[in-house]
């Protein structure tokens, strides 16, 4: 399952991976401002490594639509 959050050009992916007698839940954040992304899926962890193209395209195509916070404002440079 997974909750996205964005606030300004910082968004927060957290992943839940349910099992039988585990629950796996890692953090992913991503600045959309520099397309920089975490790396070791720890809470808190600041965006470090820089994004591929293709990773760009995905947190476009899939995260920043789902994100629980209204983009608008950020779509003529999402987008451009």
């Amino acid at each position: 399952m997974l909750e996205i959050n964005l606030c300004g050009n910082f968004m927060e992916v957290k992943e839940s991976i349910h099992g039988f007698n585990r629950t796996k839940i890692t953090y992913w954040y991503y600045d959309i401002n520099n397309w920089i992304k975490s790396i070791k899926g720890e809470r808190n962890e600041i965006p470090s490594q820089k994004m591929t193209i293709n990773e760009i395209n995905w947190v476009k195509k899939y995260y920043i639509p789902k994100a629980k916070t209204h983009v608008s404002l950020l779509e003529g440079r999402i987008n451009g």
